[in-house]
């Protein structure tokens, strides 16, 4: 009897310690079968979001080979712009080398002229004079003719 009694006080004892575990037991089921809920969850969205990765990174690759092709573009633009910039200023240097020398030309021909006439000065000779007056007349005329152009140039 004294077995019986004291399996029947174990049963007890265990009952009440159990009882009092029965409620943190129940909190850590419940717990529990939450995070299997959203663990099943996020399994079933996985695939939506490895898809969604997918698109991103294909999304992402197609931008990167765009933006290498857009500065190709600008590297080349770049290049034949400056390239275009030098012909453009060569061509004004070129263009002010010719003006200066038919400048140049213009000026020594009126210094020739100037020359011839100082030396026609002192000759008395009408018909040599007037073949000089029209050799001068001639110069200044083909003159006239280049500050005209030069000046066309110019504008």
């Amino acid at each position: 009897m004294a077995i019986k009694y004291i399996k029947s006080c174990v049963m007890i004892f265990c009952m009440v310690a159990l009882g009092g575990c029965a409620n943190p037991l129940n909190r850590l089921q419940g717990s529990m079968d939450q995070m299997t809920y959203y663990m099943g969850m996020m399994a079933a969205n996985m695939p939506q979001l490895s898809h969604h990765t997918d698109r991103l990174a294909n999304s992402t690759e197609r931008i990167e080979g765009r933006t290498d092709r857009l500065l190709n573009d600008v590297q080349k633009k770049g290049a034949s712009a400056e390239r275009a910039l030098q012909n453009y200023s060569q061509t004004f240097i070129d263009n002010d080398v010719a003006v200066v020398k038919n400048l140049q030309g213009i000026r020594q021909e009126i210094a020739e002229l100037k020359q011839g006439r100082l030396a026609t000065g002192a000759r008395s000779d009408n018909q040599d004079q007037a073949g000089i007056n029209a050799s001068i007349n001639d110069r200044i005329s083909r003159l006239e003719a280049q500050i005209a152009a030069l000046n066309a140039r110019l504008k």
